[in-house]
């Protein structure tokens, strides 16, 4: 669990009937751990449960969107879950409303899928590339600087 001296994990935005759910751990580019998860499967409880809120927006503090798994937290055996829902539980329990993926920056492993979890995605519109190939290798989709869709082309 954080502790008071360090931000929180997940911060939560309310504008009209959105809610903004800002993975909030820039100095690790929003790498996925055990309070980031348990924050995000409460953001997403706390967006099905306010009939208020018509939608969810996710995406990422500090310039990038999510890198993935916390590695560090990992091989000292901490996994992203929560008692309810993990960031697979986006696939496997979806939420009730439309949650749109709001993407800056990287999105890699982990932090890929929880953009294709969503019902939507909004890109930054400064780079215009879903993947780049390196050399003479095949497009990874999951390891690029995913920013933005050009004619329906990998650019």
């Amino acid at each position: 669990m954080p502790q008071d001296d360090q931000p929180k994990p997940i911060l939560l935005e309310r504008h009209g009937h959105v809610l903004t759910i800002v993975l909030n751990r820039p100095h690790v580019r929003n790498a996925l751990d055990m309070p980031l998860a348990r924050g995000l499967a409460g953001a997403i409880v706390e967006l099905d449960a306010d009939d208020d809120i018509r939608v969810g927006v996710l995406t990422g503090a500090g310039g990038t969107f999510c890198s993935g798994m916390d590695l560090r937290a990992f091989s000292a055996g901490e996994t992203p879950v929560s008692d309810f829902r993990d960031f697979d539980g986006l696939v496997a329990t979806p939420p009730r409303k439309p949650l749109i993926a709001a993407v800056e920056g990287y999105a890699v492993a982990g932090g890929l899928e929880l953009v294709l979890a969503c019902d939507g995605i909004a890109l930054d519109r400064r780079d215009q590339r879903l993947a780049r190939r390196r050399r003479d290798e095949a497009v990874e989709v999951a390891e690029v600087r995913y920013r933005g869709l050009s004619g329906g082309e990998c650019a």
